[in-house]
């Protein structure tokens, strides 16, 4: 799915497939960040209430169809491809930086930030990341 991630999901004609296959990718870098149900929702925008929803996109269920949603998923799969790039020597680092506590957050987990900020957390960090990148 080669689609751009600067333009506004609403704009985007998503397949019920591509949505199912985002929904998967989200569920395995969740796996891969080792988030709990809790920081997985607060990723997506969702209130901690929706855990059948989770359960529904571990069953195969397409990702939710709209903006807010779609648009949290581009950020994640950025934020992780700068990570992979940025620890390609390791790894592993790439799947924990997610939860090490980080002074340009103020000391807080990106995750914690991301649920703290939301959407505009997740600008942050993919910001903080994509800077990182160019250093």
């Amino acid at each position: 799915m080669n689609r751009p991630t600067t333009e506004p999901a609403e704009t985007l004609a998503y397949t019920d497939e591509e949505r199912r296959g985002l929904a998967k990718s989200m569920m395995k870098l969740f796996e891969l960040w080792q988030l709990d149900d809790a920081e997985a929702l607060s990723m997506l925008g969702l209130p901690e209430t929706e855990v059948a929803v989770l359960f529904s996109y571990r069953n195969g269920e397409a990702l939710q169809n709209n903006q807010d949603t779609l648009s949290r998923a581009g950020h994640l799969l950025a934020i992780h491809k700068s990570l992979k790039l940025l620890f390609r020597c390791n790894p592993e680092l790439s799947y924990q930086w997610m939860k090490t506590r980080n002074r340009a957050f103020g000391g807080l987990m990106p995750v914690e930030a991301i649920r703290a900020e939301g959407l505009s957390g997740l600008f942050t960090v993919r910001g903080y990341l994509e800077r990182s990148k160019e250093l």
